[in-house]
């Protein structure tokens, strides 16, 4: 159509109408061209607005008086000066009632000796009890075999002990117990079996105990090392004890003198301020008592003596 119209026209009008053209078709460029630059930039602008995050939204309102800066308006969060007081009171009284106790009971503790029950306690009692009641334990060890059993026996006064006497004694398996009359005092016995189990509990037994007796088998030689190893393990456990070593069984054909019977217990090494008797004594089989040298009427008069 823009070709039509430069047919029949003169040389000038046409390069007018040609400038007017191109003018036309630079304008609408233009136009295109900010429109596209337009359009660009508002995709541009949606695109930036879906990938932000989106705005926090705004804190909610303090109430009234939290965003002072005045110093008067902390002190309405702190707890109230009574409070803090009734709060000292009580940890105080605490401490004062945990204090008078603790001092309460080392008192007692100080004054008054607890009793400390054991299987030990059926058979004795604490020391100054006894001291009080007139009482004294003797204690009668030995190795199995030796004679203890015998021996109680033949102490036991009266006819309550006959038939004990006629009946042959058997091994003492744990404990055996007597008492005795005497006339300034009751004595009681503890005798504790001499078997290799029961031999590693005789130390724990001294302390509660005024004399001990120890009971050694003079025939039975084989043994004697072994009686003496007890013995000055019982000497070391209890320094202030007295002790009486008892030979018994004198009548029997291979048994061993009173002076061989000090040389192979090595007395002669206990210290001399040690209160500490050998004697010698022999039983028959049906536990009468006889004396060749020192019986047990020797021995009786012996611990009433010692205690």
């Amino acid at each position: 159509m823009e070709i039509n119209l430069f047919i029949g026209a003169g040389p000038q009008e046409q390069q007018r109408r040609v400038r007017a053209a191109r003018e036309r078709l630079s304008k609408q460029k233009q136009e295109e061209t900010a429109r596209s630059h337009a359009n660009a930039a508002k995709k541009q602008k949606e695109a930036a607005d879906t990938s932000s995050p989106p705005s926090p939204s705004p804190p909610p309102p303090l109430p009234p008086g939290a965003g002072s800066s005045h110093p008067g308006s902390h002190r309405r969060l702190r707890p109230p000066t009574l409070m803090v007081l009734l709060r000292h009171i009580s940890v105080a009284l605490t401490a004062a009632v945990a204090a008078l106790g603790s001092a309460l009971f080392i008192a007692l503790n100080f004054f008054y000796k607890r009793r400390v029950w054991s299987p030990q306690a059926e058979y004795c009692t604490i020391r100054e009890e006894e001291e009080e009641l007139g009482r004294r334990q003797v204690l009668v060890l030995g190795l199995d075999g030796a004679g203890k059993s015998s021996m109680l026996q033949g102490l036991a006064p009266g006819e309550a002990t006959a038939a004990a006497k006629r009946r042959r004694c058997r091994p003492t398996r744990g404990f055996n117990f007597m008492s005795m009359n005497a006339t300034s005092c009751q004595l009681d016995f503890l005798e504790i079996g001499g078997g290799e189990d029961l031999r590693r509990y005789w130390s724990d037994y001294l302390m509660r105990t005024h004399v001990l007796v120890y009971v050694v088998d003079s025939s039975d030689r084989s043994r004697l090392p072994l009686a003496k190893a007890e013995l000055h393990r019982l000497l070391r456990a209890e320094p202030q004890l007295p002790v009486v070593v008892l030979g018994n069984k004198q009548d029997k054909v291979n048994a061993v003198s009173v002076s061989e019977l000090h040389d192979a217990l090595s007395l002669s090494s206990v210290n001399e301020d040690r209160k500490l008797f050998l004697l010698a004594a022999q039983l028959d089989p049906d536990g009468a008592r006889r004396n060749p040298l020192r019986g047990l009427d020797t021995f009786q008069d012996l611990l009433l003596q010692l205690i």
